[in-house]
């Protein structure tokens, strides 16, 4: 796409991108607990490495050259030989630059966030082998090399969400969080076989070769295209495979910044992108994407009304805005699910980090705790501000562009999609004011107890990635315009992707309902109603609208009762198993082992005669035997 000739490069920068973090990894193993903050120190730095290592990879793809590394050959099995390798295309040049950035302001933001922390070296021990996993995934050449750090990414989320082990909240979030992912994991390792069985390769560059060939036919291709959906839908927090998400909210605020804002979440996106030859040749599965996408889309945003925690608000945004993508992403528009996912991550990392300074303030994020900090704290409020207009998607913020994009395909495709997103973006003004509202304008309810701290001035290393990540929020949408759509020409490939012209009453539709949501919630919320609504809070959360969408719409409630039923009548079938055939043909064993015994002590008398007949007996036997097999 950008007219230069498309050329190999074989080197070993993209070693090197995932070296950094490795090599921090290391030395925090050994020497994390004598380093204790200098971890911080260690960590960032190592990230900002890879950051600038990406931004040299970036340029050599820019450039119109797919940058390969050396390969690293590691098992030979037969004719088969398997060779750990990167491939840095336009995609995963994107990704690498979006990982290392955001990850680098996580880093040097938790240097504050996480003062005072007992087991502050190992967090940073776990963030590093979060970005070498995230690195590996985003740029590995084949299925086998993607299963390996996709499992990877899953285990480290695991322990990043559980970090505060000691909270059974936290142990409960991590094991949900790994079990969940894992009914999605099975999708892609049943892909990988299924692609090595019809193919004999697993590499990206060969599935595509032999799609275009006619090696791999459409129907096989549709298959694997599912499978591979099946595990970006469990890692990207799809419905119904979305449960873990928000429960996830109970590790460190960076880490929700970080792996459920711009990374693992977005490794499910990442991954139907990186397939999507595969998805393009099987029409009905793109139909699935797109509808799977737009349900999710609209379901998180109903559910985020009601919460009352500030973080699982942001978490079903979250959860919400992945279905916009794969939305774009299932009905064609590849460069707009890629724009969104780039500005998503700016101004969703933007709203935790923030959410995460208001705590050493108010020590809870419990909305229902909170009122009136605009004034004790504004720099975070601004920051707030523009992060949540840019998730509304209102102009010129860079929400507005990505999501502008994203409907202009939608309604080119179906009209029945482009009304659920269009309500979507109603929800979220809804909610993402209501939570504006609750947190910085609205008064503090008196009958909540305890006192706040004395408004503090942010560290200037939580202040610094809060203001680079607000001024790329409102400057990110220059990325993509219809004047110069960047990543567009930049990431497209070979799925050309521009900016389709979208019908001029689009664009006002949108900013209206948006705009009009937000004057409703100011409304209902402005500080002279609060106490009605206080008043009147606890009757609509008990009624019967209410109370599926503060039960999850019994979706958590129903995975128990499936698992906790199939893992006891597993459990029932298995110790059956144990009792009546395990321990049944040990018993047999025994018993013919205890008669071969008796028997054998019979003969075993001491009399020289018996002995001489036995031994006669079996010579003539022996004898018999033989002449037998002779005239035979």
């Amino acid at each position: 796409m950008t007219g230069v000739e498309d050329v190999v490069y074989p080197e070993w920068w993209p070693w090197w991108v995932i070296a950094f973090p490795a090599a921090s990894y290391g030395l925090l193993v050994l020497f994390g607990r004598k380093l204790n903050r200098g971890s911080a120190w260690l960590g960032s730095a190592a990230t900002l490495a890879g950051l600038c290592v990406s931004l040299a990879l970036a340029q050599r793809v820019f450039t119109g050259g797919t940058v390969e590394s050396v390969p690293m050959r590691w098992l030979s099995v037969g004719d088969v030989t398997l060779s750990l390798a990167f491939e840095v295309t336009p995609l995963s040049a994107l990704m690498i630059l979006i990982v290392t950035l955001v990850g680098f302001l996580v880093h040097v933001y938790s240097y504050g966030y996480m003062k005072g922390e007992r087991r502050f070296s190992s967090f940073y021990q776990h963030l590093s082998l979060f970005m070498f996993s995230m690195l590996g995934l985003v740029m590995a050449r084949d299925l086998l090399s993607v299963f390996i750090f996709w499992e990877l990414v899953g285990v480290t989320s695991f322990l990043l969400i559980g970090f505060y082990y000691a909270r059974p909240e936290a142990r409960r979030a991590a094991q949900k969080a790994f079990f969940v992912t894992r009914l999605g994991d099975v999708g892609l390792f049943v892909a990988m076989l299924y692609a090595f069985q019809t193919t004999g390769s697993l590499a990206w560059s060969d599935l595509s070769a032999h799609l275009e060939s006619g090696v791999l036919a459409p129907v096989q291709a549709a298959t694997l295209a599912s499978l591979i959906f099946v595990a970006a839908a469990g890692k990207s927090g799809q419905f119904p495979l979305h449960v873990w998400l928000p429960d996830a909210m109970e590790g460190p605020t960076p880490v929700s910044a970080l792996i459920h804002a711009a990374t693992m979440v977005a490794a499910g996106v990442f991954l139907v992108a990186r397939a999507y030859p595969l998805f393009s040749a099987a029409p009905e599965v793109m139909g699935v994407v797109a509808v799977v996408g737009a349900a999710t889309a609209f379901l998180a945003a109903v559910l985020a009304l009601v919460q009352d925690d500030l973080k699982r608000v942001l978490a079903y945004s979250t959860v919400s805005q992945l279905g916009y993508m794969m939305l774009a992403l299932g009905v064609g528009g590849y460069g707009a699910a890629l724009f969104h996912l780039t500005t998503h991550a700016f101004f969703k990392a933007l709203l935790f980090l923030a959410a995460g300074s208001l705590y050493p303030i108010v020590g809870t994020y419990d909305m229902r705790a909170m009122g009136g900090l605009w004034k004790k704290a504004p720099f975070v409020g601004w920051s707030f501000l523009i992060g949540m207009l840019a998730l509304i998607g209102l102009p010129p913020l860079s929400g507005y562009f990505s999501k502008e994009a994203i409907l202009a395909h939608v309604y080119g495709h179906n009209l029945g999609l482009f009304v659920l997103a269009v309500a979507t973006v109603a929800l979220t003004a809804l909610y993402m004011g209501r939570a504006f509202m609750l947190v910085f304008v609205a008064q503090r309810p008196v009958r909540q107890p305890g006192r706040w701290a004395p408004a503090v001035r942010l560290p200037v290393s939580m202040a610094v990635p809060v203001a680079l990540l607000a001024l790329l929020a409102l400057t990110a949408g220059a990325l993509e315009t219809p004047q110069a759509p960047v990543i567009s020409r930049w990431v497209s490939g070979d799925f050309p992707d521009p900016v389709r012209p979208s019908p001029g009453w689009i664009s006002p539709v949108v900013v209206a309902v948006g705009l009009l949501a937000l004057l409703l919630v100011y409304f209902w919320f402005r500080p002279s109603r609060m106490g009605r609504w206080q008043a009147r809070r606890e009757v609509a959360a008990a009624s019967a609208w209410a109370m599926p969408l503060n039960h999850r719409l019994f979706i958590d409630a129903l995975y128990e009762r499936l698992l906790l039923g199939l893992y006891r009548f597993l459990g029932q079938a298995a110790a059956q198993v144990e009792r009546y055939l395990l321990e049944g043909l040990v018993h047999l064993a025994a018993g013919i082992a205890r008669g071969l015994g008796r028997a054998l002590s019979r003969l075993e008398n001491g009399q020289v005669q018996g002995y001489n007949a036995g031994a006669l007996f079996v010579l003539g036997a022996l004898i018999l035997a033989y002449v037998w097999l002779r005239l035979a």
